[in-house]
């Protein structure tokens, strides 16, 4: 084999094995939003955060009193979201912007699932997840029949770490506490 032969064969071998090629149409949906688009109505709207790819920014920047970075980066958000909100625009009542967070190059929507989809195969996603919800756990009961704490109780908090035994009163003390470390004795 010639040797132009033998390099266009090792080129094309290493750039249909680059990772650069098939990121580009990965879908970057999460598993969890995956199966919410599976398991959803065609019409029904999911609620989702889409973050954006960010250039990294200019090396200049370091430069610039603080109020000019947050300016120009406010730029650079709004001009790097733009073509997503006007895709969404565009999609009417089958998508909508709940809330866009400029910082994080984030936003916060709900989308029908066809759209959800049509997001995470975009090149200037980064990843589309799904809205999780965070849920309470309710106080077990137990033995411990004590009532949870008020915000300006402090007493609960301090008989449930047993603060009162750990200073016990003795035989040569009145029964008071020691005063802190950082308190003078009282003589």
């Amino acid at each position: 084999m010639r040797p132009i032969a033998t390099v266009l064969v090792l080129m094309t071998s290493a750039l249909l094995q680059c990772p650069v090629a098939t990121a580009a149409v990965r879908p970057s949906l999460s598993p969890r939003l995956a199966a919410q688009i599976d398991a959803a109505g065609a019409d029904q709207l999911l609620p989702a955060i889409v973050l954006l790819r960010r250039p990294a920014p200019p090396p200049e920047l370091s430069r610039l009193p603080v109020a000019e970075r947050v300016a120009v980066l406010r730029r650079a958000a709004e001009s790097q979201r733009r073509p997503l909100l006007h895709s969404l625009a565009a999609a009417g009542e089958r998508a909508r912007v709940l809330r866009s967070f400029w910082i994080a190059g984030a936003v916060y929507l709900e989308a029908e699932p066809e759209i959800l989809r049509r997001i995470g195969r975009r090149r200037d996603v980064e990843e589309v997840w799904h809205n999780g919800s965070v849920h309470l756990v309710d106080p077990l009961k137990g033995s411990d029949s004590e009532s949870p704490p008020r915000v300006a109780s402090v007493e609960w908090g301090l008989r449930k770490v047993m603060a009162d035994s750990a200073w016990p009163p003795s035989a040569t003390t009145s029964g008071s506490l020691p005063a802190p470390p950082s308190s003078p004795p009282r003589c």
